[in-house]
């Protein structure tokens, strides 16, 4: 489930706020990475694996639906 401030980044990246996503990113992307790391060793394939679940998150995000 998603938190307040999440739903309000999410709604501030959907009017194209970039600090909105550097926050987004900010928030997420170390779990992220610690959570792939611990399952593929590779950094470098860790690095792609994550930048391609932002990705898939923006993409996605006319779709969203909190």
């Amino acid at each position: 489930m998603s938190t307040d401030s999440d739903r309000l980044l999410v709604q501030q990246i959907r009017r194209s706020d970039a600090r909105a996503w550097e926050h987004l990113i900010a928030r997420y992307e170390g779990r992220l990475f610690a959570f792939v790391h611990r399952r593929i060793k590779d950094l470098a394939a860790c690095e792609d694996i994550v930048q391609e679940c932002f990705i898939g998150f923006f993409t996605s995000l006319p779709n969203y639906d909190d």
